[in-house]
């Protein structure tokens, strides 16, 4: 029969062994682990890279459109100043301002680091001032645009036809402005509320309802409802005191300000 000493011994060995299984157990756990943190930065770290990398492509990619249209831009200025035809030359006129607001746009979100979106704010007021300054390049009439525009940032497939939408009624209200030979203000009011983009351009001018708007303005009546439609809006044309225009939308997405990117 073996002695208490004996079996007390063989207990402590045996927890001994248990305790260094534990130990090596405990060790080899760690080095795993820590190989596997390794592992997960680095594939991070490749992960933010190729996302890094395919963020400055995008914004060269914006950065070459951007060029483009101006070339295309320039192209028309050159083609209206060989005109002599005046409808021929405002029909070109109106389709270089249409090029630029996508230019214009284009150039934002390189400009921003914001490639998911656009700063609408920005835009809106860029828009409205380069429209402004393209109007009194051609007018001696002065005029005068206000913006009220909110703070946020739409994706590309919001931000473009709301501002080809804009474009076209400032447009009008400047055309208005020149038949008529006298300055105009136009108020800019663009905000959300109860889930709707409200876009308000207001001018002082002699005003227009719907149908005649639509007789003056063919194609820009017609641009308006077809992006109208694709934005899930609708607009009304209204003789208050001038020209007022109401949009509502409904279908946009805003997107999440991201850190910005910078050009190396």
């Amino acid at each position: 029969m073996p002695s208490p000493r004996s079996i007390e011994e063989k207990y402590v060995v045996a927890l001994g062994c248990i305790g260094l299984g534990l130990v090596v157990l405990a060790y080899r756990y760690h080095r795993l682990k820590q190989s596997s943190s390794q592992q997960l930065l680095h594939q991070q770290a490749l992960i933010d890279r190729s996302q890094h990398e395919n963020e400055m492509l995008l914004k060269e990619l914006h950065h070459r459109v951007k060029n483009n249209l101006q070339v295309v831009s320039s192209l028309l200025s050159l083609q209206e100043r060989s005109m002599s035809n005046q409808e021929a030359t405002a029909a070109l006129r109106d389709g270089k301002g249409r090029v630029q607001s996508l230019a214009l746009l284009h150039n934002n979100i390189y400009h921003t680091g914001q490639i998911a979106g656009v700063e609408l704010r920005k835009y809106i007021e860029d828009l409205c001032r380069g429209i402004l300054e393209a109007h009194q390049e051609s007018e001696v009439i002065e005029s005068e645009i206000y913006t009220d525009i909110e703070s946020m940032i739409l994706d590309l497939d919001s931000a473009i036809p709301l501002g080809l939408i804009a474009n076209e009624i400032i447009t009008s209200s400047l055309k208005s402005a020149r038949d008529q030979k006298k300055e105009i203000q136009i108020q800019v009011s663009l905000r959300e509320k109860d889930g709707q983009l409200r876009l308000v351009v207001q001018d002082n001018g002699v005003g227009m309802q719907e149908e005649e708007f639509r007789q003056v303005n063919v194609l820009g009546y017609k641009l308006i409802r077809i992006f109208s439609i694709k934005l899930d809006g609708t607009f009304r044309i209204m003789n208050r005191r001038g020209t007022s225009v109401v949009c509502h939308f409904k279908k946009y997405r805003k997107v999440t300000w991201a850190p910005e990117v910078q050009l190396s």
